[in-house]
């Protein structure tokens, strides 16, 4: 069971919970997703955060067999993404980058930072790995965060890091 069959598990228990409806689903990120992103990401998120290029992060990351890469859809809106990397001894998976559509009525919204933690919790129990960590995780929703057992780890070189312990 790799990457594909953890994105499936999280959206057959997301449905069963009523969070995804049948025509609401996670992929991982390939050229059809980047294309989408580029044409309806078109303006910077209403939050003022995020905002990164995506396309630059997909090619870097997306060719790490290890690495984990979500995006959330509704049809065919893209509603959020979701970058990681898993560390060479499996010991843990980092959340790079999370952000959702700049739109603030997109069909997802309040669902992104679930349905991609639970995502990346079914990736690292594939993997075997122990923690995950959140990279710089956005000082508003950080109490959120806290809500899905991530709590304070570090300040590693400026970048603070959260962690859930999966042990």
């Amino acid at each position: 069971m790799g990457r594909e069959a953890a994105l499936a598990r999280t959206v057959e228990r997301a449905r069963s919970r009523g969070l995804l409806s049948a025509e609401q689903g996670l992929t991982s990120i390939t050229p059809a997703v980047l294309n989408a992103w580029s044409e309806q990401w078109t303006s910077r998120h209403w939050t003022g955060h995020g905002g990164w290029d995506w396309a630059e992060k997909g090619r870097r990351y997306t060719r790490k067999p290890r690495s984990f890469h979500a995006a959330a859809w509704s049809g065919q809106t893209l509603c959020g993404l979701c970058i990681g990397s898993v560390c060479r001894s499996k010991a843990h998976l980092i959340l790079q980058f999370m952000e959702s559509a700049p739109v603030p009525d997109h069909p997802l919204r309040g669902s992104i930072t679930e349905l991609m933690f639970a995502a990346a919790r079914n990736y690292a129990h594939v993997l075997g790995v122990g923690t995950i960590y959140l990279r710089e995780p956005l000082q508003g929703v950080r109490e959120r965060y806290e809500g899905f057992g991530f709590s304070f780890a570090c300040v590693y070189r400026g970048t603070v890091y959260f962690k859930l312990e999966l042990r």
